[in-house]
């Protein structure tokens, strides 16, 4: 997909992956990303900065996403160390997993 670069923003590159996914470049590396936004539901957008330690931020419009990028001294939204569950839906149970597909067996192996 073709890469768009927001005109409020000079220093960032914007790139659409998804209907409602966008990965965000720094302008000077473009194949470095700093972060991404998702659009959640209509007025959410997740914005995740991809740096050390991770962060996740909420916002209620695409341009308040990147200003979190952008500006993000000026960032109107919520700042999280940990990812959000979206309101109304349920967070996923992991599924167990097994170490190995091979049935334990009490017998011993013959060698």
């Amino acid at each position: 997909m073709k890469a768009a670069q927001h005109p409020s923003f000079d220093g960032i590159q914007v790139i659409r992956l998804g209907r409602s996914e966008w990965r965000v470049n720094a302008a000077t590396d473009p194949d470095r990303p700093i972060g991404y936004i998702e659009r959640q539901r209509a007025g959410r957008y997740e914005v995740t900065w991809m740096t050390d330690p991770m962060r996740w931020g909420y916002a209620t419009t695409f341009d308040e996403a990147l200003v979190a990028f952008g500006d993000s001294v000026q960032f109107p939204g919520d700042v999280f160390d940990t990812r959000a569950v979206v309101v109304g839906r349920s967070r996923r149970t992991p599924h167990a997993r097994r170490a190995t597909w091979v049935r334990s067996s009490r017998q011993r192996g013959v060698a």
